[in-house]
């Protein structure tokens, strides 16, 4: 099995540090508790900030037209994936002509509709997170030969036409969760997981790295229950209340694959007397993650710099549409074929220890107020 190789990145520190995390990225890069801050940090236009060290920003040699489909801006993941891609193209001087999302992991056949509507617009590029890696496909085989350029911004596509991908390691997520929840536990004791839905895979790889590295490292501990749901708070509440009533205290930890099924455990947890007490591992910070991390309900959080992600996939189309050099790609983890170019960026996790370390409007999150 093919494990990718992350390019490593960091948080830019508050921003009496920034300067210095910024070389050290340069360097590197050559191979409720209390709330988040009320009000957003001045943002800082310098590329090598915003893109994290990665690449240089181009300025394209024409004002292409873009236009991109993300799951749905009811997570906060997504919205800063769609301020990273309206950020970067309209510091790069290209047109962001059309703003998608599905609404749903379960809405494909709107996201194909929205993917045949921007190549009818004869758009030159089109950004797209699939809600079904598979699903997808026939779509965006279509755009590739209609002559439009594809390129994976956080989720990826089975197809030869996504040139190149965006995203992290999804095996590295599972694997990390299971790191975090091995060692507290001390290798023992019983967990339950609050996967992702069918047919991402996103999920199916976090899953994947998770079951794995239990069973190499930490063979005490058993999985006790695991569902796929919609990543939604809602969803995360109502099927810890479920377990909460089935097992109890028998419950040590939590694998979410997301933070939003992690938020819905956690007031699932309150509610039962038991928050703090049963471990929860998650990925993609949240305004309300980051709160319940500094008040010790969530313990570990994977970072997903969704506004870099954005930047990157933005960078990457301009690259990809004037036939410059991919920097950083490498092939599709898990053994997967395609896409056959992807950029895994990977960064420290947020923990109650260092939760107040990082500014994650630099990389992570959009600003207050941004809608797509």
């Amino acid at each position: 099995m093919h494990l990718p190789r992350p390019i490593r990145t960091r948080r830019s520190i508050r921003p009496v540090l920034a300067t210095l995390v910024v070389a050290a990225v340069l360097t590197a890069c050559g191979g409720g508790g209390q709330s988040a801050p009320a009000s957003n940090p001045a943002p800082n236009a310098d590329p090598e900030i915003q893109l994290d060290g990665l690449v240089l920003r181009l300025t394209p040699r024409a004002k292409y037209r873009i236009g991109f489909t993300l799951p749905q801006f009811r997570d906060p993941f997504w919205v800063s994936v769609a301020y990273g891609i309206e950020d970067e193209a309209q510091k790069s001087g290209l047109d962001v002509a059309v703003k998608n999302e599905a609404g749903s992991y379960a809405n494909l056949g709107r996201q194909i509709s929205q993917v045949d509507d921007m190549v009818q617009r004869g758009l030159d590029a089109i950004l797209v997170a699939p809600v079904d890696r598979v699903g997808i496909s026939s779509a965006l085989d279509n755009a590739g030969r209609a002559g439009v350029k594809v390129i994976g911004a956080g989720n990826l596509g089975n197809s030869a036409a996504m040139s190149v991908g965006v995203t992290f390691s999804h095996l590295v997520v599972g694997e990390r969760i299971a790191d975090f929840l091995g060692e507290k536990l001390g290798g023992k004791g019983n967990v339950v997981m609050l996967k992702g839905p069918n047919g991402a895979d996103w999920a199916t790889l976090r899953e994947k790295g998770f079951k794995q590295r239990l069973a190499a490292k930490y063979p005490g501990i058993r999985i006790l229950e695991e569902a796929s749901l919609n990543p939604d708070r809602a969803s995360g509440q109502s099927v810890m209340e479920d377990w909460i009533q089935k097992h109890g205290d028998r419950i040590d930890g939590v694998f979410s694959a997301v933070s939003l099924s992690a938020e819905g455990a956690v007031l699932a947890l309150r509610n039962a007397g038991l928050n703090g007490k049963v471990l929860i591992g998650t990925s993609a910070l949240s305004e309300a993650t980051l709160e319940m991390l500094k008040a010790g309900d969530i313990q570990f959080c994977y970072a997903e710099p969704g506004q870099l992600v954005g930047r990157l996939a933005v960078q990457y189309a301009i690259r990809t549409l004037e036939g410059r050099e991919l920097p950083h790609t490498q092939p599709a983890e898990g053994g997967l074929p395609l896409p056959r170019k992807v950029v895994y960026v990977d960064q420290p996790p947020y923990t109650p220890e260092n939760a107040d370390e990082f500014d994650p409007f630099t990389l992570d999150w959009a600003p207050r107020g941004f809608h797509p």
